[in-house]
C-alpha cells in the first residue's frame, strides 16, 4: 500500500509537469525486486517522450523527499493495449475501437464501443464468423448485431483488443 502523502505528492508532480496527464494505476508491488508501477495516459493518448518527462520529475521528487527506506524500480508506463479499462475517460478515450468486455453474469462480448455516457456504454457486437455451410443453411436468416447498452456496474473486466 502507498502512504496517501508519496500518491498526493505524485499526483502534484504529473499534475505540474504536464496537466493533460492523468494517472491510471499507482501501486506498490512489494517483493525481492519492489517497484513502484504508474501507469499515466492523457485523453489523446501518450508518447513516450512524455512518459520520460513524467518519469524523470517522479524520480526527482521522490529522491528529493526520500519516502522510502527501501531499494525499489519506479516503473511508469502507458497503459497500453491489453490492459483494463479503468476509468470512465478511458471509454471515451477508446470510442471506435475494438473491446472485449467480460460482465459479472459470466457472460462475454467482444465489439466495437460507439458511445459513452456517464452510467453505460454502448457496443456494436463482432458478427460471428460461420463456416461456408452455416452461412449456406442460414442465407438470408442472418441478423446483423445490434447495438447493446452495457452497465458500467455490470462488466467485471474491459480491455481494448486488436482485430
Amino acid at each position: 500500500m502507498l502512504p496517501e502523502e508519496v500518491r498526493t505528492a505524485i499526483e502534484e508532480v504529473i499534475g505540474e509537469t504536464n496537466s493533460e496527464a492523468f494517472i491510471v494505476e499507482m501501486k506498490m508491488k512489494r517483493g525481492p525486486k519492489t517497484t513502484l508501477l504508474i501507469k499515466v495516459d492523457t485523453d489523446k493518448g501518450i508518447t513516450m517522450t512524455e512518459c520520460t518527462t513524467l518519469s524523470r520529475a517522479v524520480s526527482w521528487l521522490l529522491e528529493e523527499k526520500d519516502y522510502f527506506d527501501f531499494a525499489y524500480t519506479l516503473e511508469l508506463t502507458s497503459p497500453g493495449v491489453g490492459n483494463p479499462l479503468i476509468l470512465h475517460r478511458q471509454y471515451i478515450q477508446n470510442i471506435g475501437r475494438h473491446l472485449q468486455v467480460k460482465l459479472a453474469d459470466g457472460n462475454e462480448m467482444k465489439g466495437k464501443l460507439e458511445a459513452v455516457e456517464e452510467e453505460y456504454f454502448m457496443i456494436l457486437p463482432l458478427k460471428k464468423k460461420l463456416s461456408k455451410s452455416q452461412r449456406k443453411k442460414l442465407k438470408g436468416k442472418i441478423e446483423e448485431p445490434k447495438e447493446t447498452k452495457i452497465e458500467f456496474s455490470d462488466i467485471l473486466e474491459a480491455k481494448v483488443i486488436i482485430i
